[in-house]
């Protein structure tokens, strides 16, 4: 069954539709590679591990059109240590099997699956808090444990900041589960608590320092405030149906204590770490979803496996003994949620041929230094003229009048002959200019302008990026007078309104930045281009 999971996760890697949070991941992992300081140098608002860690085989496998892919094929070793996390979870708190049956089925959830497979750093966030709580409930919370299980807790922080609401979470499942235990399980007058519980937090500040001090080194910390706290807090003006989730919050809140203090009742054994497990995921997902403005799938890439671990150890204590009939249920399971992942993403279309063709296109088009417009980094090897990707926050605050929208000033002033296609996603003023300033080529965009000819056999046109132009008819390079003079070949063509009058009669005409005319791109043949 593993092996059937890892086939179908490389067969989505190769074909998956490539979401907007994998290409902005890769782009600040590539920008390591180049010398570039996020927060200072490039946007980023997540936190910093993840990239990190993914940077040197960045640098190893090269500017190529395909590097998203097979970073997600690189994301195959963290879901492995992910799904063994989970075993040593189910093991920990009822049996191997339990731990075992838990990481199948969880592997194949449609939604987990999906998610987990994504080049996103939720992936090593949910593998690393999972490492932490088999650390800590996989035997006697003894000093050692309780300093790698802080060290793991301090890493998930760096590589999201989500933690705050997992860690809060497990204080609160901890902090409750004393209280109803009464305690019977921790002693809280005895030192070794205390002493395990201040090598925990040491743990924690380790990693904590060594993070603020390597952003202090390289002199961006106060980037790296504002951007990944800061800038992130403009998602509480997009909390929707908001009284109805914190309602929802309040109604859960005390049915989940209920659940917790069942779970302390009724387990014979390990009757603590279960009460904690549960409660802290449980609560999680609660203050998620009814107080955390924006919820996303991946939000829950740490859930689903504590999820499975409980719903896995029920059904085993409600069936029969162990036996065949109890395996194939369980594999039966594993198999509907195989078959509803693929009715639900199909692998008949490749999701990904539109994105490789437009990373390709913009290695043939531009030279390593050249900006290009894109929205969230997903050109991935170029720099934006524009500072901030253009995600939810950004347009957020962009909207609120926070951010200045001067794309269109930074265009010109950087020369920027290269966008992305049009989207929705580009402010109202931005997304104009490009519209009237840029013309599609292959699967972007480039400086140019349609142009209509008219009953006198002249078009006017206007260039807003000074650049070197040429003139296209459908069938290729246009012959003809430009302001005056014999054109021949590309011209040098500064902003400001121009005039052309082709030699040989046409109705529509396109002049276009040169160097695309130069490498075989029209927007008369973009899908053609070889």
């Amino acid at each position: 069954m593993l092996s059937l999971q890892l086939a179908l996760r490389i067969a989505y890697d190769l074909r998956l539709r490539v979401d907007t949070d994998e290409p902005q991941h890769l782009h600040v992992a590539w920008a390591w590679t180049q010398g570039l300081v996020p927060y200072r140098d490039v946007f980023d608002n997540h936190a910093p591990l993840f990239h990190l860690v993914m940077a040197p085989l960045v640098a190893a496998l090269g500017e190529r059109a395909d590097l998203l892919i097979a970073m997600r094929l690189a994301i195959l070793p963290l879901t492995a240590a992910l799904l063994w996390s989970v075993r040593r979870i189910g093991r920990a708190l009822f049996c191997d099997r339990v731990g075992v049956w838990a990481a199948v089925l969880v592997g194949v959830m449609p939604t987990f699956l999906l998610t987990s497979l994504q080049f996103r750093a939720d992936d090593l966030w949910a593998a690393l808090w999972l490492a932490a709580i088999a650390t800590a409930f996989g035997g006697p919370f003894t000093t050692g444990r309780a300093l790698a299980t802080g060290a793991l807790i301090g890493a998930t922080f760096a590589a999201s900041m989500k933690t705050c609401m997992l860690f809060a979470a497990l204080l609160a499942a901890v902090a409750a589960s004393i209280a109803m235990d009464r305690g019977r399980t921790i002693e809280l007058r005895d030192r070794r608590t205390w002493t395990s519980a201040g090598a925990c937090i040491a743990g924690m500040a380790m990693v904590a320092t060594a993070v603020i001090g390597l952003f202090a080194w390289l002199g961006a910390l106060s980037e790296f405030g504002n951007l990944v706290l800061v800038h992130n807090l403009a998602g509480r003006g997009r909390w929707d149906h908001r009284g109805a989730r914190v309602a929802m919050f309040v109604v859960t809140f005390p049915a989940i204590i209920g659940l917790g203090a069942a779970v302390l009742r009724r387990s014979s054994t390990r009757a603590f770490a279960r009460c904690v497990v549960l409660l802290g995921s449980l609560l999680y997902v609660i203050t998620l979803t009814g107080l955390w403005p924006i919820v996303t799938p991946q939000d829950c890439l740490p859930f689903y496996p504590v999820l499975a671990v409980f719903v896995v150890a029920a059904l085993l204590e409600f069936m029969p003994a162990p036996g065949r009939k109890t395996a194939a249920l369980l594999a039966s399971i594993a198999v509907v949620q195989i078959l509803l992942t693929l009715w639900v993403a199909p692998l008949r279309k490749d999701g990904t041929r539109f994105y490789v063709g437009l990373v390709g296109d913009v290695l043939r088009l531009t030279p390593k230094t050249a900006p290009v417009m894109d929205l969230k980094g997903e050109t991935l090897f170029r720099l934006r003229p524009f500072f901030y990707a253009l995600e939810d926050l950004t347009l957020e605050r962009l909207r609120n009048g926070e951010i200045r929208d001067d794309i269109a000033e930074r265009l010109v002033a950087t020369r920027t002959y290269v966008s992305v296609v049009d989207s929705p996603r580009f402010p109202p003023r931005a997304r104009a200019f490009l519209l009237d300033h840029y013309v599609p080529v292959g699967h972007l965009r480039v400086a140019g302008k349609l142009v209509e000819v008219d009953a006198t056999g002249r078009g006017t046109f206007t260039i807003a990026v000074p650049g070197r132009y040429a003139v296209l008819s459908p069938e290729g390079p246009a012959a003809g007078v430009l302001d005056g003079r014999p054109l021949e070949g590309a011209r040098v063509l500064e902003a400001g309104p121009h005039a052309f009058r082709p030699s040989s009669p046409a109705t529509t005409l396109a002049v276009v930045w040169a160097d695309a005319v130069e490498r075989g791109f029209s927007p008369f043949h973009s899908g053609d281009v070889e």
